[in-house]
């Protein structure tokens, strides 16, 4: 039995698109759980009106990713958990391919491939183009873990919420404990539009700290889903050519923004350079908590 787990906050039509493929599945799941985490756009309405076709959890306050996937993990039913963010939608053989690959193999895990819009759709700042075209990382938005697992290995811990790598956390600590994982480049979701803001953009400077963290706890693992850490100490080593770089690319970057179109001022220097240089603070500060040297 396969269970379907989607967490949401405030992304109504986001959520129906995603719903929408999952009913035009050629394997119906045989449970679907959206976790309402404390939404006021009329999405709890909207899913009272689908009746017995979702399970619903709704949280009071928005308590996060985690904890929203955590309620689901808790109410399923199924053999098989499978994660999709409510900004995704399903190709119609996604459970079918699930299904064939567990058939096929020992899997405790799958990790699916995921698309930003569609096949060969290029997108342009502050576009936020999430993807996974290898199909090789770990991400929530795209995978299948057994039940067992989360018996063995707890489940998804809160405090990673903040950097935005909860579930990498979990698949760490799962590869930590011998689980098997298996990529199926076949079992494809598609990355709905999105866009980057300003204080989403600041927000996600923190995520490349969590990497310390990692290091620290898992020395062994932390580099299985290979991390963008270089040589065990420089991480996101690109920056450093960017900042360095900054008085030629900056000109560049500006030019092909403005050829796009675009206009907002404010989000693209806070991408170049105000990002870079607060990315750095933030893993410099976390390696100095840790007592680690990573730069």
């Amino acid at each position: 039995m396969i269970s379907v787990i989607i967490p949401t906050h405030n992304r109504i039509k986001a959520l129906q698109n995603c719903l929408i493929s999952l009913f035009a599945q050629t394997l119906l799941p045989q449970e679907i759980i959206v976790i309402v985490d404390s939404s006021n756009d009329g999405t709890k309405n909207y899913l009272l009106g689908l009746g017995a076709k979702i399970k619903v959890v709704n949280h009071e306050q928005n308590l996060g990713q985690s904890e929203a996937r955590n309620s689901g993990i808790k109410i399923a039913q199924g053999d098989v958990l499978v994660f999709i963010d409510d900004d995704c939608t399903a190709k119609p053989d996604w459970l079918e391919q699930i299904q064939k690959t567990l058939t096929q193999t020992q899997a405790e895990v799958i990790i699916g491939k995921t698309i930003y819009v569609a096949e060969n759709y290029k997108g342009y700042f502050p576009e936020r183009t999430v993807g996974n075209n290898n199909g090789t990382w770990p991400g929530s938005g795209n995978i299948a873990y057994k039940k067992l697992v989360f018996n063995k290995i707890g489940l998804f811990n809160p405090l990673f919420d903040e950097y935005h790598n909860e579930d990498s956390e979990l698949a760490i600590r799962a590869v930590q404990m011998n689980t098997k994982f298996v990529q199926a480049p076949e079992v494809i979701v598609y990355h709905q539009k999105t866009y980057w803001t300003t204080p989403s953009l600041v927000a996600s400077a923190k995520n490349a700290a969590v990497w310390v963290i990692f290091k620290k706890l898992y020395p062994l693992h932390y580099n299985y889903f290979s991390s963008p850490v270089w040589k065990g100490l420089i991480i996101n080593p690109l920056d450093y050519l960017f900042i360095l770089g900054l008085p030629i690319i900056l000109p560049i970057l500006f030019g092909r923004y403005l050829w796009n179109g675009q206009r907002n001022f404010k989000i693209f220097f806070t991408k170049w350079p105000v990002l870079l240089f607060l990315r750095r603070w933030y893993i410099y500060k976390e390696a100095w908590r840790q007592k680690i040297w990573m730069v």
